[in-house]
């Protein structure tokens, strides 16, 4: 593989990953346009992007790639954040023309 493929498989890792989020959130009414929102480790769990590493709770990293997406997400436009104790997300309008 040269390095231009490479580049490209990675964009479209994140684009597929984008677009399973968005997924995931559609088909739990708490994400959906309007609902109350889904939490990060729910969001996670449901999207089956888990990745359980063998550290201390204090040095947990193991949720930055589910945060990351819906991050980028948020700046996109598909998804907002719901304000509550804890940040909760759920679709916009926007999504229903995704990645």
């Amino acid at each position: 593989m040269d390095d231009s493929s490479v580049v490209e498989r990675g964009r479209n890792l994140i684009k597929d990953l984008k677009s399973h989020v968005i997924d995931t959130f559609s088909k739990d009414p708490r994400g959906r346009l309007q609902g109350e929102g889904l939490g990060n480790s729910e969001i996670e769990k449901l999207a089956g992007l888990e990745i359980p590493l063998d550290r201390p709770p204090s040095k947990k990293q193991e949720h930055w790639l589910t945060w990351t997406i819906v991050q980028r997400l948020v700046a996109d436009g598909f998804v907002e954040p719901v304000f509550t104790k804890k940040t909760k997300y759920r679709l916009t309008g926007m999504s229903d023309h995704h990645t």
